[in-house]
């Protein structure tokens, strides 16, 4: 004989809540891209007076990696805000929103440090930080929640190591 439990059914696995983050977070995403991208007329990270690495991205290859990273942030997002009535989801939710504005901001600071390789560098420093410490949260409030992280925590490293030999080849330009 089973018992069902209020409990039972509050820990489903919340598919019409995670569509709706996927697609809040993805519109957000994409309406920042898409302004930042027709003021400037271009990636504001590129600047032509830097030397960028021989395997550096096209743009879209950004777009496309940013494409799957939002959705799957909404997804881990609703895995946490399900539990907001079991377990306090306060930091979890304040570093959700430090890191989407840090994401948010990303393409207008290019525009205001000018594709500068050190600033770049230090921006993905944060990000890569922030991403991480949002693992962190996110697992131990819901461990399936790092799952949908995956994205981020793949992208955050290796978008890491193209700034920093970005930087590496323009060391004489930046000082």
């Amino acid at each position: 004989m089973r018992i069902s439990s209020v409990a039972d059914h509050s820990l489903r696995f919340p598919w019409r809540l995670a569509l709706l983050f996927a697609i809040i977070i993805m519109l957000i995403g994409t309406l920042d891209g898409r302004i930042t991208f027709s003021v400037v007329h271009g990636n504001p990270a590129k600047n032509p007076l830097y030397l960028t690495p021989p395997i550096w991205p096209a743009d879209w290859f950004f777009g496309l990696i940013w494409s799957i990273i939002y959705p799957c942030l909404g997804v881990a997002t609703a895995l946490i805000w399900q539990r907001r009535h079991m377990q306090t989801i306060r930091r979890a939710m304040i570093c959700f929103v430090v890191l989407v504005v840090m994401t948010l901001l990303f393409l207008p600071l290019s525009i205001v440090v000018q594709g500068n390789p050190l600033g770049l560098l230090l921006m993905d420093i944060c990000g890569l930080l922030l991403s991480l410490l949002l693992a962190w949260i996110y697992r131990r409030v819901a461990p399936l929640a790092l799952w949908w992280l995956a994205p981020l925590l793949v992208w955050m490293p290796a978008t890491l190591l193209l700034k920093i030999w970005y930087w590496f080849l323009n060391i004489s330009v930046t000082h």
